[in-house]
């Protein structure tokens, strides 16, 4: 499976991910096929303070586009906050979009964890990963407590 990623909102986590992704295959013993292409933290940041997540799911389209055309047969977004957007993202990405949100609530649910603590962009941490989390309670810091 040749995976497309939409980095750069947050360069870290971007690596994070290759990094990671790298080593899994490494381990399984199988050839990474890994598209990356660039996002802009600042758009993501300006359009989740607008509310405009039909804004950034059209910036996200043209980048699934791209990753399209050069071979991915997934996408993926490497930043949570960028998933305020998945849902409109999905509707008119041209490839399937994996959802880290989807992914957690599995997860959650899996491993029968009932409460789960979350650090991040304020955005993830004030809806709490969007309201995509329906196995387990998610904790944050007290408003305060955030920096």
């Amino acid at each position: 499976m040749h995976i497309g990623m939409i980095g750069g909102i947050g360069p870290a986590a971007t690596e994070f991910y290759y990094r990671n992704l790298v080593k899994a295959y490494k381990a399984a013993n199988k050839k990474l096929e890994l598209t990356i292409v660039h996002a802009e933290a600042s758009d993501l940041i300006n359009n989740i303070a607008s509310n405009a997540s039909d804004v950034q799911a059209r910036l996200f389209l043209k980048m699934s586009q791209r990753l399209e055309k050069a071979g991915a047969d997934v996408v993926v977004i490497s930043s949570i906050a960028g998933h305020f957007c998945v849902s409109e993202f999905e509707a008119l990405s041209p490839i399937p979009v994996i959802n880290i949100i989807d992914a957690l609530e599995f997860e959650f649910a899996n491993k029968g964890l009932k409460k789960v603590g979350l650090l991040g962009h304020g955005v993830s941490m004030r809806s709490k990963l969007f309201g995509g989390i329906s196995s387990a309670e998610i904790v944050v810091p007290p408003p305060g407590g955030r920096v």
